[in-house]
């Protein structure tokens, strides 16, 4: 007999249940990786590469739901924790204050969506990834640029250079904060209309995935299946990407 996760419609509530189990494993982790990371630097290692093996298990296969995406929380929050203790030990409070930022952020577009004063588009969703791809880049450029000894400054390329006074840095990050807030429209777009297509229950792990993760996942990845083609239907209806769940 089939059980609820395959035949019970997903919902708003199960997306939020999800979310704090998965949250959880990851704070968990994270407060292991940041203890035993100076003793043991290995933990800083092996959670990344884990957790981009996941990950990929996850987005290709939501079919295998829910234990990828539980391993996938724990190896992420080893690496969270192992990076946060890094930068704490550099410059003390600086966590925190990214902590309650990304907080603030959720908070903030959480409140706007639910009122309905943003929703995802087509156009705003190209100028996301492209504005994502820009950072990647820049974090590259960043790093190459200390390994090159071009700065003696602790934050390098993002005080060396100054657009009409204000530090390279401080610009990005303002990006960055606009960047990761349409991330979660995009999230918040994509789990209301799997919600509102009443898809499975299990696939409410998925969802969860796609806000723990990077903000804009699920409708990046579309969490396709290739035995089941996407659900017809008018545009409205669809998350930027076709990013809906098979039935």
């Amino acid at each position: 007999m089939p059980n609820r996760s395959q035949t019970a419609p997903m919902t708003y509530e199960d997306v939020l249940i999800k979310s704090v189990l998965v949250t959880a494993c990851l704070l968990a982790a994270a407060v292991a990786g940041w203890l035993f990371t100076p003793s043991f630097p290995v933990v800083s290692w092996l959670g990344p590469a884990a957790s981009i093996g996941l990950s990929t298990v996850v987005i290709r296969s939501p079919r295998l739901l829910p234990l990828p995406i539980v391993a996938f929380a724990l190896c992420f929050g080893l690496m969270v924790g192992g990076i946060a203790e890094l930068f704490d030990a550099n410059w003390n409070g600086v966590v925190l204050q990214a902590v309650l930022a990304t907080i603030a952020v959720f908070a903030a577009t959480l409140m706007l969506f639910a009122s309905g004063k943003v929703r995802a588009s087509a156009r705003m969703t190209q100028v996301f990834f492209i504005g994502l791809n820009g950072m990647i880049l820049y974090a590259v450029a960043a790093i190459l640029w200390r390994w090159l000894g071009l700065s003696s400054s602790p934050l390098g390329l993002d005080t060396d250079i100054k657009v009409v006074g204000v530090p390279l840095g401080a610009i990005v990050g303002v990006i960055g904060v606009l960047l990761r807030a349409y991330g979660f429209v995009m999230d918040f777009d994509f789990i209301k209309a799997n919600a509102e297509s009443a898809v499975p229950e299990r696939y409410s792990w998925a969802a969860a995935f796609c806000l723990l993760v990077r903000p804009g996942t699920g409708t990046a990845s579309g969490f396709k299946s290739p035995e089941q083609p996407m659900p017809s239907g008018p545009p409205s209806a669809r998350c930027p990407g076709n990013g809906r769940f098979p039935p």
